[in-house]
């Protein structure tokens, strides 16, 4: 207290980390003697630490009654909200959530099937890395790293795979043929998601499109010259 008898205007802050056996280390000196302090904390680790207040120019301290511990600094958060996105036969973006704190970020990509990682980006300071290069429908592990005033964090992984070819249809066939018009089918292939189909007289070397887009297979195309051979 800084009234009555004791009228201690300022005191001393001392660190102990051997349990209160010793105080060696000063975390504040002569400080006002207002109720608080705001200190750094020391490097030192110890599980058996504990702090004095003693006053300046008098006899009266205080010691915290049970240890506590100054440990590790923590380590850098993990990066979350891990997201793959604009996925094509070669090339894939990756991104994740920004994190408080965080300076930097690595981020490794490597065929699941592989051993090896191979290097993205070494502290970027972006949440998104486009890659490319990749093998068509083929699986990839990918992850990522904060790099903070801590250190260096936990690596984070996610998966994608790139997407398959497509095959090329197959029975093709012409029917219902008129002078003027004609249905054009083919077989269902596996994997595809629509067809775009397009025709041209057979002596023309200009395509015309008949549909886009279409989940149908088939078609019917009119306007056609009679007697005209067709492609």
């Amino acid at each position: 207290t800084n009234a009555g008898s004791v009228n201690c205007a300022s005191v001393n802050i001392l660190l102990s980390t051997d349990g209160g056996n010793t105080f060696t280390e000063v975390l504040a000196a002569a400080t006002a003697n207002d109720g608080s302090e705001v200190i750094t904390v020391p490097s030192t680790l110890s599980n058996t630490c504990r702090i004095k207040v003693e006053a300046v120019g008098n006899i009266f301290f205080d010691i915290s009654n049970t240890n506590f511990t100054i440990g590790e600094p923590p380590l850098c958060g993990a990066a979350t909200g891990l997201l793959s996105s604009a996925i094509t036969l070669t090339s894939a973006t990756i991104s994740w959530t920004a994190v408080s704190g965080a300076d930097s970020y690595d981020v490794d990509y490597k065929e699941s099937s592989s051993s090896t990682w191979i290097n993205a980006a070494t502290a970027t300071t972006l949440t998104s890395v486009d890659l490319s290069g990749l093998n068509s429908n083929t699986t990839y592990n990918w992850r990522v790293r904060v790099n903070c005033a801590a250190g260096t964090g936990n690596y984070v992984s996610a998966q994608f795979t790139t997407l398959a070819p497509c095959n090329a249809p197959t029975g093709l066939g012409s029917s219902a043929i008129t002078s003027s018009s004609v249905t054009v089918s083919w077989a269902a292939v596996s994997g595809a998601t629509n067809y775009d189909v397009d025709y041209k007289n057979a002596s023309s070397s200009t395509w015309t499109n008949a549909v886009t887009a279409t989940t149908s297979t088939s078609t019917n195309i009119t306007g056609l010259i009679a007697s005209a051979l067709y492609d």
